[in-house]
């Protein structure tokens, strides 16, 4: 047997010994993890196509007249407005990609935010602890599935086994606070960019 993950080494473990149905019974007692959040980001998933022309009147008055306030921007406007940044492009109609920029990105920062929070909780969420019968019926699943393993070693395997899974959540929730750690700085430059950009305008 391998250390993958708990389900994943569970499967070697049948209620044929007393310590295996306890850590069966165990188990089925355990309080679930919590379920992951999700986060719906306005930029992702299916956007509508508005096509790469230029933008029309309305579509400039309607970017005008969106709230100063980022924050007040509904989902669906910020939908559009994550089309148009996508459709419009700075090579092909600069002026026009530059007035979506200036309302769009404090918007998408706002999103993108909210979602590096959703994904920090959900690293943080605490796994169910590991049962402590696992030990000895990992144990005693070693001496079913290894023929002629002495039970000293079947105990070590599955100690092996176990400090496998603490390694690899460790690690797994080592990586997600990573990117959350990554996306958070993106967002901090990307508002410190803009403030700079707005305030050499502004002058």
């Amino acid at each position: 047997m391998k250390g993958g993950g708990v389900m994943h080494t569970l499967r070697y473990v049948k209620p044929s010994t007393a310590n295996e149905r306890k850590l069966l019974d165990d188990v089925a007692a355990m309080p679930k993890r919590a379920k992951s959040e999700s986060y719906a980001h306005p930029a992702a998933g299916s956007l509508p196509n508005r096509g790469n022309g230029p933008l029309s009147p309305a579509e400039i008055e309607w970017i005008r007249h969106l709230p100063e306030d980022p924050a007040q921007v509904s989902f669906a406007d910020a939908q559009v407005l994550a089309s148009k940044a996508r459709h419009v492009t700075r090579m092909n109609h600069p002026e026009d990609a530059r007035l979506i920029e200036q309302v769009w990105r404090p918007v998408r920062e706002i999103h993108d935010l909210a979602e590096a929070e959703v994904a920090e909780r959900n690293a943080n969420a605490p796994y169910p602890p590991i049962p402590s019968s696992a030990l000895n019926a990992l144990a005693d699943a070693y001496g079913r599935e290894v023929p002629g393993i002495s039970p000293t070693d079947a105990i070590t395997q599955a100690r092996a086994n176990l400090d496998a899974i603490a390694e690899q959540r460790a690690r797994a929730k080592e990586r997600a606070l990573a990117r959350v750690k990554q996306a958070k700085q993106a967002v901090a430059e990307s508002e410190r960019a803009r403030t700079a950009t707005t305030a050499v305008t502004n002058n």
